[in-house]
């Protein structure tokens, strides 16, 4: 199976930035493929408000992403900067081929 290298960029509160890397499957990117437009409609006016909470994210997306989805999405993409703040806008997202990779020092 082929695994894929998922980078999120998530915007907390006024450019203070969390970034969250996954491993993640054909499926999973598949879903980010299909969120992608309707995060860029609202690229600049929080997008994935979690500080209101998933259900909040589940409303706002109603239609668009079935509920499955948005936990999918909510697995991979960036949370919390420090437990107080939640992510408010996913800025970017980058994906490439997983590699498997050894840290040295």
């Amino acid at each position: 199976m082929k695994y894929y290298r998922l980078t999120v960029k998530g915007d907390v509160n006024d450019a203070d930035y969390v970034t969250e890397i996954s491993k993640i499957d054909i499926n999973t990117l598949d879903v980010i493929k299909k969120a992608i437009p309707f995060l860029e409609e609202k690229r600049y006016d929080m997008n994935w408000d979690m500080n209101e909470g998933i259900e909040h994210v589940i409303k706002e997306y109603n239609g668009k992403l079935t509920e499955d989805e948005i936990y999918i999405l909510e697995d991979v993409f960036p949370y919390s900067l420090d437990g107080n703040m939640n992510v408010h806008t996913i800025d970017s997202i980058e994906v490439s081929l997983w590699t498997e990779s050894e840290i040295l020092m």
